[in-house]
């Protein structure tokens, strides 16, 4: 399992809910002791990849919640650099449903050009894209079309220039045979979509 802590002497270790091993850390901002622990902050364990949100006891503990059952009440703490703010759920589904649209669109758009020859009701059938999000804060998007390497090649390049409108950082790399993949960073794209020239 790739590792997605941020390293730091002065991260402090929680028990994760999850697997029960002390491996939950903060990774929105160094953690030394449960006061600086923040109402909402996004913990992650770095052994089975739980993604929790914290809730501050008037006892000084800390209450961990998963990401589903935290409140649907979430406020952006706005700051300069986006370094610290939680996403409501509401937007990470919007924003899945919208990158869902743009790369789908975008490959429908190639496939239907004269190199490539598919009318729409070929397209249905041969095309899919699944967008989920997943653990350490990511959108895993999977493109499939049963296309030949170089075909397949050349639509991941085509939808790397959707793809890059949420993170500069994702791109589409071809796992399997018809299949592709691509990472993007909810917090990147969120800036990105939400933020951008407002």
């Amino acid at each position: 399992m790739k590792r997605v802590i941020i390293s730091s002497t002065g991260n402090k270790a929680f028990i994760c809910p999850s697997c029960t091993n002390k491996t939950l850390y903060c990774i929105d901002h160094d953690v030394m002791r449960n006061t600086d622990v923040d109402y909402h902050d996004t913990f992650i364990c770095d052994e089975c990849g739980a993604e929790l949100i914290s809730e501050p006891q008037f006892d000084g503990s800390i209450k961990f919640v998963y990401m589903t059952d935290a409140s649907t009440d979430i406020q952006f703490i706005e700051c300069a650099d986006l370094g610290r703010f939680q996403i409501p759920r509401w937007q990470v589904s919007e924003l899945i449903k919208q990158i869902h649209d743009d790369i789908y669109s975008t490959a429908s758009e190639l496939l239907q050009t004269e190199d490539y020859g598919y009318d729409l009701n070929d397209i249905s059938d041969m095309l899919f894209c699944d967008v989920k999000s997943t653990g350490g804060g990511r959108i895993h998007v999977e493109l499939r079309a049963e296309l030949s390497y170089d075909y397949m090649f050349e639509l991941c390049q085509v939808c790397n220039e959707a793809i890059t409108k949420y993170d500069e950082k994702a791109y589409f790399d071809i796992v399997d045979p018809g299949i592709s993949e691509a990472f993007v960073d909810i917090k990147t794209a969120s800036r990105n979509i939400y933020y951008r020239k407002h």
